[in-house]
């Protein structure tokens, strides 16, 4: 059988279901095929559920392995950790530096007053510089400090949270 789906805002198909396991198809994806008589979710057709279960053979008692109630939250969380792990830094990035901007306008404005004289001016300038570099320094040290917290305390749900956010721009 043969399916359309809509991945990234845009029309793929027809593919066969062998195919649809290479591509980002999600519960939610749109899809189409013959018999129906509009565009379903994923999720809505039950020869597509098997895309959509979670693989048990890698970890199972029958391979020697065994699944503690406390590890139970963490199966899934390695291959998407990496996704997590960017959206923080990014999230870190942009929260954290934006007082380092302030910083460098004032000491760019401390090198002006400097070389044009104003030894004053540039005195002032440079400190208020140094005072938004620590800004920088505490502000991004709060942030890490909580996102670390945020993962410690609720591994799952931070991930699920940000693996949510990023999923739209996998590739």
């Amino acid at each position: 059988m043969e399916y359309f789906a809509i991945i990234n805002h845009e029309q793929v198909g027809p593919i066969t279901k062998t195919e649809l396991r290479h591509l980002d198809v999600y519960p939610e994806t749109m899809m189409w095929r013959e018999g129906l008589d509009d565009w379903k979710p994923a999720s809505e057709l039950p020869e597509l559920a098997d895309l959509f279960q979670e693989p048990s053979a890698e970890i199972s008692p029958a391979n020697g392995y065994t699944i503690t109630p406390a590890a139970e939250g963490y199966r899934n969380m390695v291959p998407r950790s990496i996704t997590a792990l960017i959206a923080c830094t990014v999230l870190v990035s942009i929260f954290g530096s934006w007082p380092a901007i302030f910083a460098l306008i004032n000491a760019i404005k401390a090198h002006k007053a400097f070389n044009a004289g104003d030894y004053e001016q540039a005195i002032a300038r440079s400190r208020k510089a140094a005072m938004f570099v620590t800004a920088a320094w505490i502000l991004t040290a709060i942030i890490s400090i909580a996102v670390i917290l945020f993962f410690v305390l609720c591994p799952g749900e931070a991930v699920e949270i940000l693996d949510s956010l990023a999923r739209p721009y996998k590739l």
